[in-house]
Parts: C-alpha cells; sequence; structure tokens
C-alpha cells in the first residue's frame, strides 16, 4: 500500500500553495479526480451519523440516525467486513432500537440508549443497552431529563460503564455499572450511585483515576464517588488536567491557551498560541498526551500597524505547547482566496491520536466552470517534528454530486482515518490509509488502562504528612492557639486514596 507523503515545514508552504490550493485560470474546469489510498471498500452511510466511534482493532461503529432518511448503527472491523447491525425497525421496550450516542469497551462491547422519533417528538428508551456483537448482553433502567437531553455515557478507566439517570425527585445521580453479569445475573452490578446535582445533559469525560461531569465548572470523582472538587470547564486529558482556551481583544485578536493543576485547581500556565501581530479569524486545541496541547488557528495577515496586508491573505498555524507549557515546532500553511480553491469558513473536524498527532479535516469549495464544488483535505500535524503528512485530497469532477464532508464527524484508529463523504450523491464510509496513525487520544488511553485495585492503606508519619504547605486546610485545624495541625485534603495520604478504587 501507498504510504502517504511527509513533507518538512519548508517544502509545506510551496507545495499546498500549488498542489492543496491550486489556481487555476478564470474559465478553467478544473476535472481531475482524486481518491486517497484506503484501507478496505468504502461502504454506504444512509443518512448523516453525528460521531464515528472507534473500537480495537481498528474496527468503527456508525450510530443509528433518526433524522435524514435514518440509518441502521453498524460496526466493521479493521478488514472491513461488517460485524455488527442492529436494525432501527426493531422495538427494545417499546422504543426503536436506534442507539444514535454509542460507547465502545476495549473488548468491542456496545453500550448505549435506543432512540425514536416520530415528528418532533423524540423518545429516549428506559434502559441502557450493552451488546456483544449483534447479542443483547444486559440492560439496566436509567433515564434521564427529556430525550433531546441524551443521557450522557462513558466508559471509565476501571473497566465499569458510567452514566447518569433521575430518582423519583428529579435528582441526578451519577451511577457505574459492572460491564459483566456475575452468575445468575440478569442485571449489571451497580459499583456507584451518587447524587451529582446538575443537568441531565451534562457531558460525561472518563479520566484515569474518576469521572468529570462536564459544565462550568466541571465536577470531578474518583472512582470510589469522593468528590474531588470544581475546575474550569475546558478540554481534559488522560491525566485529568484541564485546558480552556480563549480569544484576546486588542489591535488584533490573539489566541492563548491556560492549563489548570488537577490537584489545586490553579493556573499552571498561560500562553499565547498565536502568531504574534497575526488576527486570529478561529481556532481549535486539542490535548496531548505528553500533558500538553496542540492548536490549529487560522490567521489574517497584519502590517506592523495591525492593518491587514493587500491583498488580504491568511495562515493556517499549527502549534503545540508540553506540559510545561514550552512551546514546541510550529508549521505555517498559507491559504489565499482565489478563484480555484476557497475556504468556505466552517471550522474544520479537529482530533489528536495517541501518538500525539493533530489530524486536522477541512472541506473545501472549488469553482468550477458550471458551478461550485467540494474537496475534502486531511492534514496531519506531528508536534514532536513540525512535520505535516497528508494524504491525497478528496477531490470529484462531478459538479453536484462532488465530494462534501467533515461535518458529520469522523474518527481515527491504527494506521486509519475515517472520514464521512458525499460523493456521486451517495454518502459513504471512507477508511483513508494514514501510516503512522494510531487511536484517537484520551478515550483510547482511558479505555486500554488496566484497572488500579482497591487496597488498605494506613499513613502515618509527621505533620507534613497530615498537610503542612497544601492549603486549604480542613476546618478547625488551622485556627491559632487552638489547633494548628493543619490538616489537607491534598497531603499525600489522601491523594494516594483517591486513587485507590476506595473513597
Amino acid at each position: 500500500m501507498r504510504k502517504p507523503m511527509r513533507r518538512t515545514v519548508a517544502v509545506v508552504l510551496l507545495a499546498l500553495v500549488a498542489s492543496l490550493l491550486g489556481v487555476v485560470t478564470p474559465g478553467t474546469a478544473y476535472a481531475v479526480e482524486s481518491m486517497p489510498e484506503m484501507q478496505w471498500t468504502p461502504v454506504a452511510a444512509t443518512g448523516y451519523p453525528q460521531k464515528l466511534v472507534s473500537g480495537p482493532q481498528g474496527s468503527v461503529t456508525l450510530p443509528c440516525n433518526i433524522e435524514n432518511g435514518g440509518s441502521d448503527l453498524k460496526t466493521y472491523n479493521g478488514s472491513g467486513q461488517l460485524v455488527r447491525s442492529l436494525p432501527r425497525t426493531d422495538t427494545i421496550d417499546g422504543v426503536s432500537n436506534c442507539i444514535t450516542s454509542p460507547v465502545v469497551d476495549k473488548n468491542g462491547v456496545l453500550y448505549g440508549f435506543p432512540y425514536s422519533s416520530e415528528g418532533e417528538s423524540v423518545t429516549q428508551g428506559p434502559n441502557l443497552l450493552a451488546y456483544e456483537g449483534n447479542t443483547l448482553k444486559w440492560k439496566y433502567p436509567a433515564h434521564c431529563g427529556e430525550a433531546w437531553n441524551k443521557s450522557p455515557l462513558t466508559v471509565g478507566a476501571d473497566g465499569n460503564i458510567y452514566t447518569v439517570t433521575q430518582d423519583s425527585n428529579g435528582g441526578v445521580h451519577l451511577i457505574g455499572l459492572a460491564p459483566e453479569l456475575a452468575a445468575g445475573q440478569t442485571q449489571p452490578t451497580k459499583v456507584l450511585d451518587i447524587s451529582i446535582g446538575g443537568s441531565c445533559a451534562s457531558e460525561l469525560i472518563a479520566y484515569k483515576d474518576g469521572i468529570a461531569v462536564g459544565g462550568w465548572p466541571t465536577r470531578f470523582y474518583s472512582y470510589g464517588g469522593k468528590f474531588l472538587g470544581d475546575f474550569p470547564g475546558g478540554w481534559i486529558n488522560a491525566d485529568g488536567h484541564t485546558f480552556t482556551t480563549g480569544y484576546v481583544a486588542g489591535l488584533v485578536q490573539s489566541f492563548s491557551i491556560t492549563k489548570y493543576d488537577l490537584r489545586t485547581g490553579d493556573v499552571a500556565w498561560t500562553n499565547t498560541a498565536s502568531t504574534s501581530g497575526a488576527n486570529v479569524q478561529w481556532a481549535e486545541a486539542r490535548p496531548l498526551p505528553n500533558g500538553g496541547i496542540a492548536a490549529v488557528i487560522k490567521e489574517q495577515k497584519m502590517t506592523a500597524e495591525g492593518v491587514p496586508v493587500t491583498p488580504t491573505e491568511y495562515i493556517y498555524t499549527f502549534t503545540s505547547f508540553n506540559a510545561y507549557g514550552i512551546k514546541g515546532a510550529t508549521a505555517h500553511i498559507p491559504i489565499a482566496d482565489v478563484q480555484g480553491i476557497q475556504d468556505n469558513g466552517w471550522l474544520p473536524n479537529v482530533m489528536i491520536d495517541d501518538t500525539g498527532k493533530l489530524i486536522v479535516i477541512w472541506d473545501y469549495l472549488r469553482q468550477m466552470n458550471n458551478g461550485t464544488a467540494y474537496e475534502v483535505v486531511p492534514v496531519v500535524f506531528d508536534p514532536s517534528s513540525g512535520d505535516v503528512t497528508y494524504p491525497t485530497r478528496m477531490r470529484s469532477d462531478d459538479t453536484y454530486g462532488g465530494i462534501a464532508s467533515a461535518e458529520y464527524g469522523d474518527a481515527v484508529s491504527d494506521d486509519t482515518l475515517f472520514i464521512i463523504a458525499r460523493r456521486d450523491n451517495v454518502t459513504k464510509l471512507y477508511p483513508v490509509e494514514v501510516t503512522g496513525l494510531g487511536v484517537d487520544y484520551s478515550r483510547s488511553e482511558v479505555i486500554s488502562r488496566s484497572p488500579r485495585q482497591p487496597a488498605s492503606y494506613v499513613a502515618l508519619g509527621d505533620s507534613f504528612s497530615s498537610g503542612e504547605g497544601v492549603t486549604p486546610f480542613e476546618a478547625g485545624t488551622a485556627e491559632p492557639q487552638v489547633n494548628t495541625c493543619h490538616r489537607s485534603e491534598y497531603a499525600y495520604a489522601h491523594a494516594v486514596s483517591d486513587n485507590t478504587g476506595k473513597s
């Protein structure tokens, strides 16, 4: 199989101007078809799945869809064979078996809530379902809020399945379920049930040592159910560290990234990610496996006085920071609004794999003699070297049935970049070969982690062991002339307890 071309940053600056953004003279049709190498034959993807889900050994799942004509949930293995098909025409507990937001564990078992739609009404099934292949493994009663607020769902590093449910009084609970049935069971064991308040619509993010309930702020819990604190909402890596991003107004708009310390919630560092003097149009960032973060930024070139250069010129800037906020390699890709191809202004899909590569997938508009066609451009940035890798862009010479994509959700797994695209008026799943890609981070790192077993632990020591120096102190232990033993939840004994699986 053909390997994708690797270009250094210097070469990219030249090659992408001529190739990626090919200029054509007025009145000239760009009637060239281009498709990258595929791992296996593309398959139909009726409707527009909102999110692809990668699984073990290169597998991928297309969720069921209840809109645009609808489609069944299907899973393909790393060779492109259909290994799971759940017809949406089936019913489970009186609801269409259409799982629109599934999760998959490291063994390939699929979990999700079924949904049905009648006109403007959407109904969520009363049970969380677990499927091993096409076989219903178990179901568990869990339901939270209105159907449009789909119950969040995730797989923890301990292998358990986590979701939210409401009690009879409307209280929201975070629950954990064991993935396997014990002998004689028809329902899985509930390993966690804690009241968390908040909304049913909150996102659940699993990290190595617990579950974060997304929102502003984001609430962190250990797998044993211990509340660890509120932290700013943002991107969370596999270690539980949080990143927030923001735009800074001034003579020009810049883009900054802030990292927060997991234990204290304090700012670890804040850095400007955009090019000095450039005017940022938009930016997307994702955490890296090394504890840092990578970003792609669309920048408008400016003069020294903050006035746009003439003619207007834009740059895509790829950059990264390591865990300590030190800036790494940077790559710049120029783009131009010319007749040949133009940025359509949509945000691209952005992913990180577990090797630390940033994957960006753009849709572009290409002007042709008889109209406008789309093409899809995947780009891979390696923060460790600054190299940019890109497989052949996807382009069709059919104006109305040309390639159009990327807004429907993509995935990455084992040398494969999965892209949902429409070509010749048929929507398909394209398994694009991109050698060197791993699986998606941070989910892959969490679900592949060996669960840490609970342990009994007794901590002995002096005042520093109780928490001296790690504020805030527990109430009643920091009163001058009364009690100054300075006990703290951040003492090492508590830190170890939080990570043993016990609360």
